[in-house]
């Protein structure tokens, strides 16, 4: 094989570098160890030629060190991640080390994850080559799983692990991307941020509603999100959770709260070609814990639906709003009784009839004392005194039903004009909602500042001159001071060292004058009240509408100090042995140590020379008698094999009390005559690696609680044979099933309690057609749904599963039947009644006039139309008749007579106008 070419192991008095096995036995006789080491170590020249590999690299390859010699190391790199070797060299010329994760693909074509190391290696000044160490990520994780104390090791690993899960992105299960797909196949236009208000999530039914591609929105922040809609950058309703302040009354209509979720209207003049009328609804994301990590919001364009509406009241308005016809209870009162009522109003009492409400006092329908002690008779007699004095009157009061069940009412009394007297027009508005909502409001509030005061994150509020007006406990601890110490007395400056107190002015200034360019993460170092200085990571912005902002502060010291101690392990020195990223030690027959490198200080915390010559060592690694004797006794057991063990997994006890997960291979040092002289144990750190699960699981909780957040829209995935493997909480909380109940049934069988697939279901359409299809479907309790079909198809074109998204679409087509039914009802009695009825637009002229009209008059309809009443009746009316129209058109009914003479015989006309 060629020999490896590295400054750190060529001679001074020989410019060609001797073979690494020369090297190697220079101090020691490695032979044993290279074969035993687990993670992969090779050499290549400076055109990235491989020009040595050790055993445990080509075993990953699948082939044989001899195999790899002079072969190009880009040739086993995944066509995608090139680029990460080439921008590497970059850094390598230059002289650093640098650490990053790869796909490699081995001689089977298959992928292998793993983390690559890579040091320059220069002669007299001159790069020569590379040297690298190379991690199978995969087997890291399935080897740190044996006997994990994960309780403590994620407390030390979980920042890294993170980081290195964020960092090989490419890495995503089918989950995910099954996930990843149901987001995009949802109906409603949907987007989710991050905490920062960084998008995370624009589906591809927003990118048709705004026409803006989710690749220009996702990773973009400071309302980005808001120029599809508005044209510039302002807050929408998602951004109530997470400023609960932002006043959304005076901009949306029909607010409406469900805990911490929040839903509205809002009309919208820049958007749409005529501006548009939208339906939001923004909630919180959750992790399994509770931890708000981001918001969602659905958007769904209502235009249309509003246009429905707005017919529906123009309908019942020329049906003169038919009193009973109303939805809120509404009572007529005359001299202290009940003398009409409407249907909604029988409803509300829980009576079975009119006769059951009228001709009685409003006090017999409430609890003896009102909740402000007052008697029920003397408040509503005082209530109808005002009401008659000062034309209306409006209090909240309790009513009691007739099966005795109290509730809270707004009641509404109005003086009107009544067949020559005044009676009282009563409107009635159960409040129970209202009054619960208030509750939970105040609740919430208590919850957000339960969350301020004990989240883990010092949180501190500043104003515009510096001082600071709001910390939370956390920040006391941080600080060393008290609350009553800080609060309007100290400013932040006084916790800012010298070295980073320039820029932070300098980025207070830039926040109120161009908070664009102003940074909203940054780290600085802290000083505390005994003047210890903490590396602190910022992260800061400013509270809309106030001059005032808001900063998160972590104390990110440890971590920095871990980052100095890997910095520091990464450096290759002279020798291989004490570069290496990986514990080596050695011991005699008896157990003393006889070698221990730099690495296994640094892990263990215990310095060569308290180890060196000493067999103590192995009780203050296992403090533990029996888990130290079990350890001896399994590496006796797989040593009287093959002579060594290999990818044994211990926890060790390190010097300051930390524990750490640690995956042994060692070999023994054997005599000629079978006898063991020592040992040699190389040992990897894999800690970390224990959370590269955890957070690819916490990859698929955020997705799926995207589509949890969509309570109004049911989202299943069923596999061809139309059996549920994952659906949203909105169909667990529709049939009353958690998911597990649910999981491997029908879907059939879940929604329709039936043996078979529904006729005409569009998830059958699909398996036929292998296309999506749509269509509405009736369930038992006679909802509308509309249905929407996908299928997932893999890249030989056969259906793996399908997605199901349906949604609730039967208030639509009430209230389209209730405009035609309103419609027609008005149209009967248009078109029947003897007297004549006509219709007028706002100049006065006539637009529609019934059959008993035109017969009165001796005109058809289209002589009559355009015509107005001066014209019908007499020339001289016509200022009169106009100033009735005006009060009319302000909500008066009038009332007034004309003349108009019919065959010769003038004839007197009584007109009522409303």
């Amino acid at each position: 094989m060629a020999k490896p070419r590295s400054s750190d192991i060529a001679s001074d008095d020989d410019d060609a570098p001797k073979p690494l096995h020369d090297i190697l036995s220079s101090r020691f006789d490695f032979s044993n160890f290279i074969d035993s080491v687990g993670q992969g170590i090779l050499v290549t020249d400076n055109k990235w030629f491989i020009e040595y590999s050790n055993p445990a690299f080509a075993k990953m390859l699948f082939t044989l060190p001899e195999d790899l010699t002079r072969v190009s190391l880009y040739d086993h790199f995944h066509l995608e991640d090139v680029k990460k070797l080439k921008d590497a060299e970059n850094k390598l010329l230059a002289g650093r080390t640098v650490s990053f994760d790869a796909r490699l693909i081995n001689f089977e074509d298959a992928i292998l994850f793993a983390n690559l190391t890579i040091t320059p290696c220069r002669k007299n000044g001159k790069l020569t080559g590379y040297m690298a160490t190379v991690i199978d990520l995969a087997s890291s994780v399935e080897a740190s799983s044996i006997g994990a104390n994960t309780a403590e090791a994620s407390a030390v690993g979980a920042d890294t692990a993170k980081a290195r899960v964020l960092g090989s992105n490419e890495i995503v299960t089918d989950l995910e991307r099954q996930l990843a797909d149901l987001i995009d196949f949802l109906p409603d236009a949907t987007l989710a941020i991050d905490k920062n208000g960084v998008v995370i999530s624009w589906n591809k039914a927003m990118e048709s509603l705004t026409g803006t591609p989710a690749k220009e929105v996702l990773g973009k922040g400071d309302y980005e999100y808001s120029i599809p809609f508005y044209g510039h950058k302002r807050p929408i309703l998602i951004d109530t959770i997470f400023n609960p302040g932002y006043d959304v009354e005076a901009e949306y209509t029909n607010l409406q709260r469900d805990g911490r979720n929040i839903s509205g209207e809002v009309f919208i003049p820049s958007f749409g070609q005529n501006g548009s009328t939208i339906w939001c609804k923004a909630g919180p994301l959750c992790d399994t814990c509770g931890n708000v990590f981001g918001a969602i919001e659905s958007i769904r364009d209502i235009t249309k639906r509003k246009k429905i509406e707005e017919d529906l009241l123009e309908s019942e308005a020329k049906f003169h709003m038919l009193f009973e016809r109303s939805t809120d209870a509404m009572l007529l009162l005359d001299g202290g009784k009940y003398i009409d009522c409407n249907p909604a109003a029988v409803n509300t009492m829980g009576a079975s009839h009119k006769k059951d409400l009228l001709n009685r006092h409003p006090a017999c329908f409430a609890p003896d004392m009102q909740p402000n002690g007052c008697s029920s008779h003397e408040m509503a007699e005082e209530m109808i005194k005002k009401a008659y004095e000062e034309g209306t009157n409006r209090f909240e009061w309790i009513r009691r039903r007739l099966n005795g069940e109290e509730f809270p009412v707004e009641v509404s009394l109005t003086a009107i004009p009544w067949k020559g007297s005044r009676i009282l027009f009563t409107a009635l508005r159960d409040i129970s909602e209202r009054r619960r909502m208030e509750e939970a409001l105040k609740e919430s509030e208590n919850k957000y500042r339960a969350i301020f005061e004990n989240t883990g994150t010092a949180v501190i509020i500043i104003e515009d001159d510096m001082t600071i007006s709001l910390v939370n406990a956390e920040s006391e601890r941080m600080s060393g001071y008290t609350k009553s110490q800080i609060e309007g007395k100290m400013k932040w400056t006084e916790f800012v060292h010298n070295e980073n107190l320039q820029s932070m002015l300098t980025q207070h200034c830039l926040r109120r004058q161009n908070p664009e360019h102003a940074l909203k993460n940054y780290d600085f170092k802290m000083i505390d009240r005994n003047g210890r200085k903490k590396d602190i990571f910022l992260s800061i912005d400013m509270i809309p509408g106030t001059r005032k902002t808001i900063a998160s502060l972590m104390d990110i010291s440890p971590l920095k100090r871990y980052e100095e101690k890997l910095n520091s392990l990464l450096r290759f020195h002279s020798e291989m042995i004490d570069t290496a990223a990986i514990w080596i030690d050695m011991f005699d027959a008896h157990g003393k140590m006889t070698f221990w490198n730099r690495a296994a200080e640094r892990i263990s915390g215990y310095s060569r020379d308290e180890v060196l010559g000493s067999a103590d060592i192995w009780a203050r690694l296992y403090p533990d008698p029996e888990y130290r004797k079990k350890i001896i006794n399994d590496a006796m057991n797989l040593a009287m094999n093959n002579g060594r063990v290999e990818n044994y997994v211990t926890t060790i006890r390190c010097k300051d009390g930390r524990a750490r997960r640690i995956s042994w291979h060692s070999n023994n040092f054997i005599s000629k005559d079978r006898k063991v002289l020592g040992g040699i144990g190389i040992g990897s750190d894999v800690t970390e690696a224990l959370f590269a699960q955890e957070a690819l699981r916490k990859s698929e909780q955020e997705k799926a609680a995207i589509l949890n957040g969509l309570k109004d829209t049911i989202v299943e995935f069923i596999d061809p044979q139309m059996r549920l493997i994952w659906t949203n909480k909105a169909l667990q909380e529709y049939v009353g099933k958690s998911a597990e109940e649910l999981v491997g049934k029908h879907c059939y069988e879940i929604a329709r309690k039936i043996p078979e697939p529904c006729p005409g279901c569009q998830a059958v359409k699909v398996i036929e057609s292998g296309e999506f299809q749509e269509g509405e479907i009736c369930t038992d309790d006679g909802k509308i749904w509309l249905m929407r079909s996908n299928p997932i198809i893999d890249e030989c074109g056969k259906i793996q599963g399908i997605v199901n998204i349906v949604f609730n679409i039967t208030d639509r087509r009430n209230a389209e039947q209730a405009r035609q039914e309103s419609e027609k009802r008005f149209r009967a009695v248009f078109e029947t009644a003897r007297d004549s009825i006509f219709i007028k637009d706002l100049h006065g002229k006539y637009i529609q006039a019934n059959p008993a009209m035109e017969k009165l008059f001796g005109l058809t309809s289209e002589q009559i139309v355009g015509k107005t009443d001066y014209e019908l009746f007499e020339k001289d009316a016509g200022a009169h008749i106009k100033d009735a129209d005006h009060r009319v058109y302000a909500g008066e009914v009038m009332e007034e007579e004309h003349t108009k003479s019919v065959n010769g015989v003038p004839h007197i006309f009584h007109v009522i106008k409303a």
